[in-house]
């Protein structure tokens, strides 16, 4: 009596983990397949639930830690089982905030003008300009720990409006931002 022994061999994804971030998308769809060529079907397992088909179809909406197991059957006979474990992270969006009035007039408080910038922006693409209403640039800096204290030169600026204009590249992707705002200066 011969006893044939068949060992199913394929890869799977070609690499064991995968990060996605949740960025701009409160989801993301991913497919996933193996290469084998043999007849058969996948049995998938994900977070304790089992899906019998070729391909695997996910749409991830949470964060935390996957794992994807499959297991390929032919005639009954079962693979050797592969795994792929998925990260699922939030991209952390910036978190700035931009004052609307400062008082620049000596005491020690609010004295100059300057955007709160705490996470998600490169502080090396920081650029800050001032503009006063005939659009002529009255301050720069390309400092994001420098504002503006409400001169010109050496001159003081008359109580009034001022547009602001920041630019920044966000950390996650590199993505350029550009805000306009107006700032109103009171002594």
């Amino acid at each position: 009596m011969k006893f044939w022994w068949i060992i199913l061999f394929f890869s799977f994804f070609g690499f064991s983990q995968q990060e996605i971030e949740l960025c701009d998308q409160t989801s993301a769809t991913y497919t996933y397949t193996t290469s084998s060529n043999e007849p058969g079907i996948n049995e998938w397992s994900v977070d304790g639930q089992i899906f019998y088909s070729d391909d695997l179809i996910m749409t991830w909406t949470d964060t935390g830690s996957y794992v994807i197991n499959v297991i390929r059957y032919n005639d009954g006979c079962p693979s050797e089982p592969q795994s792929l474990t998925v990260h699922i992270t939030r991209c952390d969006d910036p978190i700035y905030w931009v004052p609307n009035t400062f008082t620049p007039d000596g005491d020690e408080y609010n004295n100059q003008f300057l955007p709160i910038i705490t996470t998600g922006i490169d502080p090396y693409s920081y650029h800050l300009t001032i503009f006063n209403r005939w659009g002529e640039i009255i301050f720069e800096s390309y400092d994001i720990n420098k504002g503006w204290n409400g001169n010109f030169g050496n001159m003081v600026c008359q109580n009034g409006v001022y547009i602001w204009k920041i630019e920044f590249k966000l950390e996650k992707n590199d993505e350029r931002v550009e805000e306009i705002g107006h700032i109103v200066i009171l002594k």
